[in-house]
């Protein structure tokens, strides 16, 4: 039986992109934690806890420093966008992936965090400046610049427009 063709909701996905984003923000905060700590050993005064403890805390620091890298977010950000554009958007002609993924958002009203958007270029997935937040850099080379943007299905209530 095949799938349904069925996107998350946009609220699950403002959740899970949020959630990537803090992530990522903990483990660049755990990197710079593990380095404090190992400039503290090695500024102690005495060398027996010099000795003792400056290896285990190197050690710990590379672990930390190597968590702090958006390859680790790779799989998990190209399978959320990828998600969204292959369940959610029909493609229109000419339209890239990063493009369909950028209608989606601006047209279920979604702002993705700045870590978010360089986790995604990161991946490969290019977030238009009016899609993320805030929108300061948002101008009118963007085709989501105003709105609303023709590439958006109606919503419910909208009048349906004349042939």
């Amino acid at each position: 039986m095949p799938l349904p063709t069925q996107s998350v909701l946009p609220t699950s996905f403002d959740y899970l992109q949020q959630n990537i984003s803090m992530q990522a923000s903990q483990f660049a905060v755990a990197a710079e934690l593990a380095y404090s700590g190992l400039q503290h050993v090695a500024y102690l005064q005495s060398v027996t806890p010099e000795v003792d403890l400056v290896n285990p805390f190197a050690t710990h620091y590379q672990a930390m420093e190597s968590l702090d890298n958006a390859s680790y977010f790779t799989q998990i950000v190209s399978s959320l966008n990828g998600h969204v554009i292959r369940r959610g958007t029909v493609p229109e002609p000419g339209e890239s992936l990063s493009d369909r993924l950028n209608r989606w958002l601006w047209c279920n009203g979604l702002l993705v965090t700045r870590t978010y958007a360089n986790l995604s270029s990161g991946s490969g997935w290019y977030v238009d400046e009016c899609n993320i937040e805030p929108p300061n850099t948002c101008g009118p080379t963007s085709p989501y610049y105003g709105a609303p943007y023709p590439g958006c299905p109606p919503t419910p209530g909208d009048p349906i427009p004349n042939p």
